[in-house]
């Protein structure tokens, strides 16, 4: 995941960060560091290329410090109880580990990037996360290191009850994942229940607007209803993180 919306805090943060690692990803240069939020909370940032991929707090890694993630849990408005629930782009992991932490749903967790996989277990609480709920745990949290429309083509009709797309390649949207092919993708591996629900970075109107409106297209093609739940309240020309919601 790649919120832009957290770039804003980069130049803010960078005199007062202690770096921990700074290796090399498939999107270009990673950075790890602590630093603290607008409130003086402790976080640690996953950055890359510029961008916060991923957010957490030290002295509670499981509970979510992005506000755009949290909106991902308008999920359980259309599925109170999921079974099973796919993560696609998971960065450092926050996502997952909190439906694992919340939640009885089982969990697969795909994140295409191995170099990003081994840094949320050394520094973001997978590895703990992985003790508690996966394999040498209750074994509902799922770590798959695969390209999300690959694992979407390879799952059995109906798998899930609730897709998470935050998937980002240098900024922009997974180009895989924003096809009228990967829309009937998504919904061939929804249960007639279930509910898509994906993290876009645009505004409601002007240049930046044309990804969402692409998004809600090839939607609506495939699924039908559709809300958006902007995440910020920005003037409608600045961009921002904004969540659509699909369901059957």
């Amino acid at each position: 995941m790649r919120p832009r919306r957290c770039k804003r805090y980069v130049s803010e943060a960078t005199a007062c960060r202690r770096l921990l690692a700074s290796p090399q990803t498939m999107f270009g240069m990673a950075l790890v560091f602590d630093t603290e939020d607008e409130t003086g909370r402790a976080i640690r940032v996953l950055e890359v290329e510029g961008t916060w991929e991923s957010v957490a707090y030290l002295d509670e890694p499981f509970e979510l410090a992005l506000d755009y993630t949290k909106a991902f849990d308008v999920l359980f408005e259309t599925v109170p109880k999921p079974c099973r629930i796919l993560a696609i782009g998971c960065g450092g992991f926050s996502y997952p580990m909190h439906l694992a932490d919340v939640s009885s749903a089982r969990i697969d967790a795909v994140e295409i990037d191995p170099a990003v996989i081994d840094l949320a277990r050394e520094f973001f609480g997978l590895d703990e996360a992985e003790r508690r709920w996966g394999a040498e745990g209750d074994g509902r949290l799922r770590v798959v290191c695969e390209d999300g429309r690959a694992w979407l083509d390879s799952c059995a009709p109906g798998s899930y009850d609730a897709i998470v797309n935050d998937s980002f390649s240098a900024g922009m949207p997974a180009e895989g994942l924003v096809t009228s092919d990967a829309a009937l993708a998504i919904r061939r591996v929804l249960s007639s229940h279930g509910v898509y629900v994906v993290n876009v970075v645009a505004s409601l109107e002007g240049e930046a607007s044309h990804i969402l409106y692409e998004h809600i297209t090839v939607l609506e093609r495939v699924f039908s209803e559709i809300e958006v739940h902007p995440v910020y309240a920005l003037p409608p020309g600045v961009p921002g993180n904004i969540i659509l919601v699909a369901r059957p």
